[in-house]
């Protein structure tokens, strides 16, 4: 996602699981946020929708401070990991310190990714320094997860502070050496599903080497 669970991309997460909203148990991870110096309201209002939207358990990770396998644990009593937003590079430190990056491929053979901005970000290709502000050359990173054959950028059109307009997302796409760029609005989402991407809910688009292939 770019923002927050729509009711479609509620129903698109009920259908994966395989259960009804009512039943579903969430794991969060929330690292990223951590650097993150301004008004944090967005996250507030982000746990308010997400704990109205599924009425099973919550469970809270930490992977700064708590052990690997503790962390496991609490994802295995859930069906989603569900991953906030705010800075893309420090979040992949964060897996990757605490070996996290190792082990998600197998966590996600049987739960679903959720991602919020950042949280989505992280699972695609990383952008290069020219094209993405939450690129910071401090971290040492120089990948993302890669799960996704796709480079990510959420807010576009968004009428708040991390807003970007669709031409970033058409520069990038022509130095991405033909891998897909999905420009998401806030009401979006990229469905990664049995090695199908494919878009959901108003306002994203497609774009592959400059030109727009696909668009909602």
């Amino acid at each position: 996602m770019s923002g927050y669970n729509t009711d479609t991309i509620t129903q698109k997460i009920v259908q994966l699981v395989g259960k009804s909203a009512d039943k579903i148990s969430v794991a969060i991870l929330n690292e990223c946020s951590a650097v993150e110096d301004g008004d944090v309201r967005w996250l507030l209002y982000g746990f308010d929708i997400l704990q109205k939207s599924f009425g099973g358990e919550i469970y809270l990770c930490d992977l700064r401070n708590i052990s690997l396998e503790e962390n496991k644990n609490r994802i295995n009593k859930a069906d989603v990991i569900y991953c906030f937003g705010g800075h893309v590079d420090y979040l992949q430190t964060v897996f990757d310190k605490s070996g996290f990056t190792n082990i998600l491929p197998e966590l996600l053979k049987t739960k679903i990714w959720v991602g919020s901005s950042a949280g989505s970000c992280v699972v695609g290709k990383r952008p290069s320094q020219l094209h993405r502000l939450d690129v910071d050359e401090r971290y040492g990173v120089s990948k993302y997860l890669e799960l996704a054959d796709a480079g990510i950028r959420p807010h576009i059109w968004a009428e708040h502070g991390s807003a970007e307009g669709i031409e970033v997302s058409v520069e990038e796409s022509k130095i991405n050496n033909g891998i897909p760029v999905y420009a998401l609005s806030d009401d979006s989402a990229l469905i990664v599903e049995d090695n199908k991407l494919y878009l959901i809910g108003t306002n994203a688009q497609k774009i592959i080497n400059g030109d727009v292939v696909e668009k909602i």
